[in-house]
This record gives C-alpha cells, sequence and structure tokens, in this order.
C-alpha cells in the first residue's frame, strides 16, 4: 500500500504543480465576450500543457516506491523523492507568479483564479511537508524512517483540501462558460474529471492510512460550486416502469439548489433555506448516516426497494446501499430528511440535455392514439438509428421533447410528418455533474 500512497501523492503533486503553468499568457482587457474567451482558452493550455511534462511525476514515481520497496534503507532514492517535491514547489511558485499578475476580466474570472491560487498554495503546503520528512531519512533509524513514511495524515488533508479547491475552481469554470456561451466546456468537463478523480483516491489513502485516529463525527464542509454534487437520493422498484427507472428523486448542489422527482417526467427545483444544506447534513450526521456500513443486504419482496444515499463531503465521499427487508433502525427517518426537503422558489425544472430514444411503429398506430412531433420530426429518425443509444438533444430541442413526452406519456405513437409513425419514444434527462 505505500508503494502505491506515494504513487498517487507524487501524480497528484505533478498535475497541481503545473496546471496554472501558462494562465498568464492571455491577459484581458475588459468584460467582454472575447475576453472572457481567451481566459478560457488560456485555462485549457494549463490542461494541454500538464500531458507534455510527465517528467517530474515519474521520476518521483519511481523514486518513491525504490524507497519504500528498500524497506527505507535505499537513502538515494530517498533523495531523489524528496528533490520531485521540491522541484514541483518550483514550478507552483513560477505559475503563482504569472497567475498573481493575470488581469481578470471579470469578478468571476477572479474568483476562478483565486480559487485555484489557493488549492495550489496549499497541495504545496502537502509537497513541502513530504519534502522536510525524506529530508530527515539520512539522520534517522529504519524504524524511524517507516513511521515517519506512514504518518501521512497531515500532508494528506493538505492535499485533499487544495485539491478540492482546483476542482471548485474548475466547477466555477465551467458554470463561467456555460453562463457566458463560450467554448471549451466539453473540455473543462474532461479536465474535471479527471482531476476529480485524483482527489478521490488522494481521499481514499488519506481516509483509510491517514489519520490513525477518526472521528464518528466527519468534517462536513462540502463544495460550494453550483454544479458541485452533495447529495443524492435514489430508489428502484423490484416491478420497474418501463421507462427512466434509475434515474435519481433527489439531487442537491454545494449552492443549495435541490431538484426533486415528482414523476417519471415531472421533476422540481429550487432552494433551500439559508443554511439549510449545512443544517441538513448536521442532521444526517445526527442521525447516525455517517457511521453506517456501505451495503445492508436483504430479501426484496415483490414491489419491495432498493435505496441509495451518497453524500459528497470535502474529504470523502459515503455511499450507503439499503436493499429491501434490511435496513438499518434510522434508515427512514434517514430517507425522509432528504425526501421532505423544503424549497424556496419552487418551479418546475426542465432538463437543458437530454436523449431521445424512438423506435418505428409497426403494429399498434392504428388503434392508439397518434400526434404530431412538435418537435424536428428528423430527430425521430436520428434516434431510430442510434438506437439503442438514442441521440443527445440540448437547449430549446431538449425542452420540446421532453414536455411532449411528459405531457402525452410514453404510450402515444408520434406521426413526424413524413409517412412514418414512431412508438416507444422517451427522453432521459442529464443532470449537471452526473
Amino acid at each position: 500500500m505505500r508503494i502505491r500512497k506515494f504513487h498517487a501523492i507524487i501524480v497528484v503533486s505533478a498535475i497541481i504543480g503545473l496546471m496554472t503553468a501558462s494562465l498568464a499568457l492571455f491577459p484581458g482587457c475588459g468584460p467582454n465576450k472575447e475576453k472572457l474567451q481567451i481566459f478560457v482558452n488560456g485555462y485549457l493550455d494549463i490542461m494541454e500543457e500538464l500531458e507534455s511534462k510527465p517528467e517530474i511525476a515519474q521520476g518521483g514515481q519511481q523514486a518513491s516506491m525504490a524507497y519504500a520497496s528498500s524497506g527505507y534503507t535505499d537513502l538515494e532514492s530517498a533523495e531523489k523523492a524528496r528533490k520531485s517535491y521540491e522541484e514541483s514547489m518550483k514550478n507552483d511558485k513560477q505559475a503563482l507568479k504569472k497567475l498573481d499578475a493575470l488581469e481578470r476580466p471579470d469578478k468571476e474570472a477572479e474568483e476562478i483564479a483565486d480559487t485555484l491560487y489557493e488549492g495550489v498554495e496549499k497541495v504545496d503546503q502537502g509537497n513541502s511537508k513530504f519534502a522536510s520528512d525524506l529530508a530527515k531519512a539520512e539522520d534517522q533509524t529504519v524504524e524511524e524512517r517507516a513511521t515517519t513514511a506512514q504518518n501521512i495524515g497531515p500532508a494528506m488533508s493538505m492535499y485533499t483540501d487544495g485539491m478540492t479547491k482546483v476542482v471548485d475552481s474548475l466547477d466555477k469554470l465551467l458554470d463561467y462558460i456555460k453562463s457566458n456561451d463560450l467554448e471549451g466546456e466539453s473540455e473543462t468537463k474532461e479536465w474535471h474529471e479527471q482531476i476529480k478523480e485524483e482527489l478521490d483516491t488522494v481521499k481514499k489513502y488519506a481516509s483509510s492510512n491517514g489519520d490513525k485516529t477518526p472521528s464518528d463525527k466527519p468534517d462536513l464542509t462540502y463544495g460550494q460550486s453550483a454544479s458541485n454534487l452533495v447529495i443524492v437520493y435514489e430508489e428502484y422498484t423490484a416491478l420497474e416502469p418501463k421507462y427512466l427507472s434509475d434515474l435519481p428523486v433527489v439531487i442537491i448542489y454545494g449552492d443549495s439548489t435541490v431538484i426533486k422527482r415528482e414523476d417519471t417526467y415531472e421533476y422540481v427545483t429550487g432552494k433551500l433555506a439559508e443554511g439549510g444544506l449545512s443544517d441538513l447534513l448536521k442532521s444526517l450526521s445526527d442521525q447516525g448516516y455517517f457511521g453506517l456500513k456501505e451495503k445492508y443486504e436483504g430479501n426484496i419482496p415483490m414491489g419491495g426497494t432498493t435505496e441509495i444515499l451518497i453524500v459528497h463531503l470535502k474529504d470523502k465521499t459515503y455511499e450507503v446501499v439499503a436493499m429491501g427487508t434490511d435496513t438499518p433502525a434510522v434508515w427512514d427517518d434517514i430517507v425522509g430528511t432528504v425526501k421532505d426537503v423544503s424549497l424556496q422558489g419552487s418551479s418546475e425544472y426542465f432538463p437543458t440535455t437530454v436523449t431521445l430514444h424512438a423506435s418505428e411503429a409497426v403494429s399498434g398506430a392504428d388503434e392508439g392514439v397518434v400526434r404530431p412531433w412538435p418537435g424536428d420530426p428528423a430527430d425521430l429518425e436520428r434516434a431510430v438509428a442510434a438506437s439503442p443509444d438514442g441521440i443527445k438533444l440540448e437547449g430549446e430541442k431538449a425542452k420540446t421533447a421532453w414536455i411532449a413526452v411528459q405531457q402525452s406519456g410514453s404510450d402515444v405513437f408520434w406521426d413526424a410528418g413524413s409517412g412514418k409513425i414512431y412508438g416507444n419514444v422517451y427522453t432521459r434527462p442529464y443532470f449537471p455533474g452526473m
């Protein structure tokens, strides 16, 4: 475990150390769309640069593995590993100077850059801690070196704090791109997923190998971005409905936005009251959610349910699966706390992206209800051709298709005006962050 532990740390260290290397190459000169796009392009150029500089991570990884494999007797490898952390910090300092001098086109860009700055600084505190520990190796006994190497809790905490801020920065960049109708959404999502995966790896090591005095009361802090998932509740029945049986029932984001499922094609959205998400997490903690097992497996009777409750905190992601009759005594209260949240400013939710599914009707249309398709007829034809995956619709097209199926049901037949009738038409929504 120590070998892999060092591997994850160094890879993450290298990523964070390099990710701001060219952010300041495109200074803006005013809060217009062109300058906003330049800011986004500059941010994405950083991610491309990461792929071309693997030397620090690879060298540090190999040195750390050699040091751990030797039973902490290979001091040459310990020195190489120490230098890898220092090299990472050196690159970070150079990037932070550029980032500090970067002219932000507006307040949102300033927040994105500042959050990234804070994250890199925090990660460098972790790098400094590891480098300092490795510098002691020459004057330590083998037993002392092993103890030092295994005491990763403080440094890992710095890594998780810093990496969380970096992910938050990417979250905010994604919101920035969407709200200003800028290019780069897909690239930002890809980088967000990659960095988030690295963060999750660090969190796993931190929770399983870091602080050896765990508490029953977790740190309830969370990412507060509008695209950061905090709570997701799902339930499945043994008698599944025909379509969309696996969609979430409740989704709560870091800015206290809630999306709740009322029916198959009916969702509402609104905000929790001020302090509501923090209070909600505290209630879950008081009810014992964070001390539950990961899975409760029991018999699932006809019509029984499987429920999943996921909570993403800053330092760890918790997931509890309750199947059938085997559920903890506090489970109904915990689930009720999430399902019964009250919303402020509640309104109907229309997904901005959906997948459209369809098939050509071969029978039944003569006796069923046939309606004219309100959207682009070509979309139905493309959905059939793309079966079973369907096609992605966005914006007004997504809303039109969603409302059509919502108001008519999935058993209605649709006339595309081309002489073809389509059946089994349904839409599957996408939710931010999922």
